[in-house]
């Protein structure tokens, strides 16, 4: 009987009222809903361990954990009506939920995660010293590190330089070439990147094994073991027989003085004994020689095929 008053309802819905006054009746229609929490999902947390999440709520509310991993452990503080700060021990999943004053709520699944990263780099570097090494990481994370793992024989970990090991992208100068491996650290996960650096051959077309200590082998200075892994050598006369060859030329140090050995014969389909003058052991004379060299890189995984004429000069001794 007040112009003012109070309803109290059981159920949420559309109501309408009907006020009777002065001979008129005048009606409102109250439409009394209640509208569901939404929790803002943040994503997959990279290399963190906590996280501030946000709440689409009408009423105020409560956070709860539902659930952590085994052995770890989750507090929650509120900034907020809508939001709260999540802090966890370590990786994993961790269930939250928000309950508002209005009895409704909304969870959420939120994942801890490391990340892997993704190293961007040319496997192969042509003739320069300098490697250039980058790091795509979910999260766009910055915190990770890059240091050598492996490197040449003969060079030394302080010979290679990473001019800035703490950026996700880099350079890095080494002294010689030959195959590296590089890691990048970051967020309790390792990726690692191999890369190798070589040149194309150069191969001498003259030597003179005449034992005055110049020129006396037949050294192919770029033929590198660090590079190369296989190296077969033929040399052959003008008339096409195969006087000398070795299936791992220069890999040990070892290089053709000009001497016509076959201690090294292949026995296959491809170099029948017929092409071997077994009953000469000494020095070839001088002329032209033609050689073949069939070498496999490593720095860049496939094979390569030199050949060309081979000058020798003044063999007495």
């Amino acid at each position: 009987n007040s112009t003012t008053t109070m309803v109290s309802l059981d159920e949420y819905g559309e109501y309408e009222f009907i006020y009777y006054g002065c001979n008129e009746d005048v009606s409102v229609q109250v439409d009394m809903i209640s509208t569901e929490p939404v929790i803002e999902d943040p994503g997959i947390i990279y290399c963190d361990n906590e996280v501030e999440i946000n709440v689409s709520s009408m009423f105020a509310g409560t956070w709860e954990v539902l659930s952590v991993p085994p052995g770890q452990t989750v507090s929650i503080e509120s900034v907020d009506d809508d939001s709260a700060h999540i802090t966890v021990s370590d990786y994993g999943e961790y269930e939250i939920l928000f309950l508002d004053d209005c009895g409704h709520s909304d969870s959420i699944i939120l994942n801890f995660s490391t990340a892997q990263a993704n190293i961007i780099a040319e496997d192969h570097q042509y003739c320069i010293y300098t490697i250039n090494l980058s790091a795509l990481t979910p999260g766009n994370y910055d915190l990770g590190y890059w240091s050598p793992i492996l490197w040449p024989d003969g060079v030394s970990l302080d010979e290679i330089d990473i001019l800035d090991p703490q950026s996700n992208s880099t350079q890095v100068i080494v002294p010689e070439f030959g195959i590296y491996w590089f890691s990048y650290s970051a967020c309790d996960e390792e990726s690692v990147v191999e890369v190798g650096v070589s040149c194309p051959m150069s191969v001498p077309n003259s030597f003179s094994p005449n034992g005055d200590g110049v020129n006396d082998l037949f050294q192919i200075a770029d033929l590198d073991p660090n590079v190369y892994s296989q190296s077969t050598l033929y040399i052959y006369n003008k008339w096409g027989s195969v006087i000398y060859v070795d299936p791992n030329y220069g890999l040990y140090g070892q290089w053709w003085d000009g001497k016509t050995t076959y201690s090294n014969k292949q026995k296959s389909s491809l170099s029948p004994s017929r092409l071997f003058n077994d009953y000469n052991s000494g020095y070839v004379v001088d002329g032209v020689y033609y050689y073949t060299l069939e070498v496999y890189n490593q720095a860049v995984k496939q094979k390569e095929f030199y050949s060309g004429d081979l000058n020798v000069f003044s063999t007495k001794k």
